[in-house]
Parts: C-alpha cells; sequence; structure tokens
C-alpha cells in the first residue's frame, strides 16, 4: 500500500514543478494533482487500479520536468545539436605555411592594439586601428566576415565577457579590465587569439584574474598533444581555476580553426564533460581559451544581440591562443601576440 500523506505535499509538488517549469507548463497536465491537493486525509492506493493510475501521472510528471529542464538547459548554455563541420588537419607545407601566415597576422594585431590601448580612448577608434592592421596585411575580419559582427574586432570592457562591440560611446579608463579577441582570415586560412589586461594602473584588484588566465592557459596547452582527452583539459582548466579561487564559464569554449573560424573539436570546454571521449588529433589546428571568473559559471547575451556578460555578475577575462597539435608541445602558431609577457 502507497500512503500519501497531507495536502501540503501536493502543494509543495505543483509548486516545485511551476518553479522549474517556468511559462514552459502545462496547466492542463496537473489537474490530477490539483484534484488532490484538495483533500484533508491521507490517500491511500489500495487497489491496482488507484496504484497504476497514480504511478503513471507520477511518471508523466517527472518527464515533463526533465523535457522543460532539458530545453531550458540547452538554450542556457547555448549547445544545440549542429552538423558536424571540417576539422582542419596540416597535411601539406603550404597549409602548415598558410596557418603560420594568418596567425602572426591576428597574434601582431592583438599585440598592437594592446600597446595602442591608452585612457581616453574609445573603443571605437580601437577597433578601427585594428582593423587597419588587419588590411595592411591583406587579411579580413573573421566576426565580420562570418557572423556580421559591428566591428573588425571583439572589445569588452568590465563587466563585459566576452563579444563587445566597439562603440565611440564607450571610453576607456584607469583601471578598466579590457579584453580584446582578434580573429582573421588569410588566403583561406583563419586563426584567433584574445587577451585580457588593465588599462593603467590596477586600481580594482583585477590582476590575480588575469594572471590566472594566462597562466592556466599556458598549463593547459602545455598537456596538450595528439591523444588526449579534450574533457581532461576541461577538468585542468576548472580545477586550476578553483585553486585560484576563481569560477569558468561553462558555455563559452575552445575551437577548432583552419579553414573557417568554428571548426571540429566544437566544444573544448573550460570544465569536464565526462561523456565526451573526444581527443586531440595530430596535426589540426585548435584555438584554446580560457574563461576564467568571479562570479558566474554561464555568459548571457544582453539585449544588443551580441554582448555576453556573467549570469551572476562579477568579471570574466579570457586569453587564447592558436595552437598546432604535435605527438609533444604543441607549436603556439599566434605566440606573436606576446600574451604571456
Amino acid at each position: 500500500m502507497l500512503l500519501i500523506k497531507k495536502k501540503h505535499q501536493y502543494e509543495n509538488l505543483i509548486s516545485t514543478f511551476r518553479n522549474k517549469a517556468g511559462a514552459h507548463y502545462d496547466e492542463n497536465f496537473i489537474i490530477y494533482f490539483e484534484n488532490l491537493k484538495n483533500v484533508d486525509k491521507p490517500i491511500s492506493l489500495k487497489t491496482i487500479s488507484d496504484f497504476s493510475n497514480f504511478l503513471m501521472t507520477l511518471i508523466l510528471f517527472w518527464s515533463k520536468i526533465i523535457d522543460v529542464f532539458k530545453e531550458k538547459t540547452e538554450k542556457e548554455m547555448n549547445i544545440s545539436l549542429k552538423k558536424k563541420k571540417n576539422e582542419m588537419s596540416i597535411t601539406k607545407e603550404s597549409e602548415l605555411i598558410g596557418m603560420k601566415k594568418v596567425s602572426e597576422v591576428v597574434g601582431t594585431t592583438l599585440k598592437l592594439m594592446r600597446e595602442y590601448a591608452e585612457i581616453g580612448m574609445s573603443t571605437k577608434e580601437l577597433d578601427e586601428y585594428g582593423g587597419n592592421i588587419l588590411k595592411s596585411y591583406g587579411a579580413k575580419s573573421a566576426p565580420y566576415e562570418t557572423y556580421g559582427f559591428p566591428g573588425y574586432t571583439c572589445i569588452s570592457i568590465n563587466e563585459e565577457a566576452a563579444h563587445g562591440i566597439p562603440s565611440e560611446n564607450k571610453i576607456l579608463k584607469e583601471g578598466d579590465l579590457i579584453n580584446i579577441d582578434v580573429s582573421a582570415e588569410l588566403n583561406g586560412f583563419w586563426s584567433d587569439n584574445g587577451g585580457s589586461f588593465i588599462i593603467g594602473k590596477d586600481l580594482h584588484n583585477y590582476q590575480p584574474l588575469v594572471d590566472a588566465s594566462k597562466n592556466i592557459l599556458r598549463k593547459a596547452i602545455s598537456n596538450i598533444k595528439g591523444g588526449v582527452k579534450i574533457s581532461e583539459i576541461g577538468y585542468l582548466i576548472e580545477t586550476e581555476a578553483k585553486k585560484s579561487g576563481f569560477k569558468v564559464i561553462k558555455n563559452l569554449a575552445g575551437h577548432g580553426v583552419g579553414r573557417s573560424l568554428h571548426e571540429e573539436p566544437e566544444n573544448i570546454l573550460n570544465y569536464r564533460v565526462k561523456s565526451n571521449r573526444e581527443r586531440f588529433k595530430k596535426n589540426t589546428t585548435v584555438a584554446i581559451e580560457t574563461f576564467i571568473s568571479t562570479n558566474s559559471t554561464v555568459a548571457v547575451e544582453l539585449n544588443d544581440g551580441w554582448t555576453l556578460v556573467g549570469n551572476k555578475g562579477g568579471y570574466v577575462t579570457q586569453h587564447e591562443q592558436t595552437i598546432l597539435v604535435t605527438d609533444s608541445y604543441p607549436v603556439i602558431l599566434t605566440k606573436s601576440n606576446e600574451i604571456w609577457n
């Protein structure tokens, strides 16, 4: 005999469902429970029919919650089922030369933009400076060409985690935390890199967060070679972040890069997904990124359709290198950015 006690249990169950499902729940679905909550005495399910009806409703109830969780999680984590993309594998000397050239361009552009940035400058001016450097090499801005991004580079300030839009109204101030992400295409090859740094004096104690991101990226890359599980690098990144007192953003990731901006493997995450058995492959090119956070674990999009901020506020630092995976230490293709100096 299954004994269900007191109507507050039904009320709690319904309340839980509504809270978790949000606007997605089906009112008709919980009529059965709405009726049950009106009883004043314990309900005794004595017959097989009573038990079967209740059990079936309970199964459907929790199935609905699971479906809603899945739907909301996929939206929040920006995960969707997509067709498998290409994977850049270096098989010719000409391909390696092409990747080295575009990587040197984006690395140099990032370095020069970092040196050019100063107090009182707008992020629009800084972006145009970077765009002109890319053009001088014959390279094209990847975010502009691929996604129609309103800028040549992504420049994120303070609470902005990523994809910040360059603007004449965003003026750099002493102590600002700034991130510049530069990616481009040159002669059919693509490369990506980025870095966070502080404008002027560190007035707000951002430096530990910046240093953690740089150091973790260096350690992560040093552990990558052909055959290493991608999930293990994610575990390393999150573990090192926690040791430093920080968190990681879980819906932003590194990725394959080469013949397009985003290739396989698509999700080189900053934490371990145990079910991911994918491994790094020798002679492939990938962009490895750290997203180290003070408060948040998920990046959410603002109303401008581009800018990402942390779901719980705080600050995020990012550092990124495009590398060639080998059977030993990787080749850092974007080393001209000097982000570790």
